[in-house]
């Protein structure tokens, strides 16, 4: 028997010509998971939280990929898997909704996990050993005070919510902030930031010249790493695809260990939360120390693209298991 999956999103999109998602790229990686999701048995479904009744977990209008384009599916149906990318914005606006949904139908991820995980203040509270220094910042005078408190010549300012560098600001501590504070607006984050030019210890260790600055992320579903990618920064300090970084694919045996250890005491202590899906993003300091940089509750499936087909099999099957 087939199973549907659905991604529940934010878009109001009926009436354009393809779904709503964040960027091409991400349409496309849906369609290749569509295509994977076909061979197992599995249909890929995209729609709007508003087109789903929370009070019994049907669907009345979702787009479905039939493998030369994006359809309309206008036939009311209950699908057996629901993973929310609903943005960090709408956290608490569709807390009630997600909460009443997740009794109807199974959902990833929790409405708990994604409401309290996807704030980056808390992801720092929980997990503070293992992330760079961090404070919340709501005035000027304390922005300067906490600037003085981080070591280096550089600090990171960065919303408490949303991903993506447009989001995050990396500078000197003798340069203006002004723009940077008109831009972000108070609350913000002010961070310590992690001196990374070697990359990915032993993975990057045979690379001709540095610097290299990369980030390794490690996708989980529940507690089972399923695999791990690196996202090298294009002629910048930003690691973000957006910005122009090229996602490299690693081996499981390429895996630095400190990375794992860490990896595995924060989805040891998530997993109160039961089965989510997320990848925890980690920086290496130049003497191989991991950082924490962030907690995504919920990564672009571009990053599934990157790995091997057997991989993403695996990844789909997973979610149902």
């Amino acid at each position: 028997m087939t199973k549907k999956l659905l991604f529940m999103n934010h878009f109001e999109d009926w009436n354009d010509q393809i779904p709503g998602v964040d960027g091409l790229d991400t349409l496309e990686a849906y369609q290749e998971m569509t295509k994977i999701g076909k061979r197992l048995g599995i249909e890929v479904y995209i729609s709007g939280y508003i087109n789903i009744h929370s009070d019994t977990g049907v669907v009345n209008k979702a787009w479905n990929y039939n493998l030369s384009s994006w359809v309309k599916i206008e036939t009311p149906f209950k699908p057996d898997l629901i993973i929310s990318k609903i943005p960090a914005r709408l956290t608490f606006e569709t807390f009630e909704l997600r909460s009443a949904l997740s009794t109807q139908v199974e959902l990833i991820n929790d409405p708990g996990f994604a409401t309290f995980i996807g704030d980056k203040l808390n992801q720092y509270l929980i997990f503070p050993e293992y992330m760079a220094k961090t404070a919340l910042v709501k005035n000027l005078a304390q922005l300067n005070r906490e600037i003085e408190n981080l070591a280096g010549d550089k600090v990171v300012l960065k919303k408490a919510f949303g991903s993506g560098g447009s989001k995050v600001k990396i500078l000197n501590k003798k340069e203006s902030f002004e723009p940077a504070v008109e831009f972000l607006k108070y609350p913000f984050l002010v961070q310590e930031f992690i001196y990374s030019s070697k990359g990915i210890p032993g993975f990057d260790k045979d690379k001709a010249k540095y610097p290299i600055v990369a980030d390794l992320r490690m996708m989980y579903i529940g507690k089972e790493l399923i695999f791990a990618v690196s996202r090298q920064a294009n002629n910048s300090l930003f690691t973000n695809v957006s910005l122009g970084a090229k996602i490299r694919y690693i081996e499981k045996e390429k895996i630095p260990q400190q990375g794992i250890d860490i990896c595995k005491k924060i989805v040891d202590k998530l997993s109160i939360f039961g089965k989510n899906i997320l990848a925890i993003d980690l920086m290496f300091d130049d003497n191989g120390k991991p950082f924490v940089i962030e907690i995504n509750t919920k990564p672009d499936p571009v990053f599934n693209n990157c790995a091997p087909v057997d991989i993403q099999k695996d990844y789909l099957k997973q979610l149902f298991d």
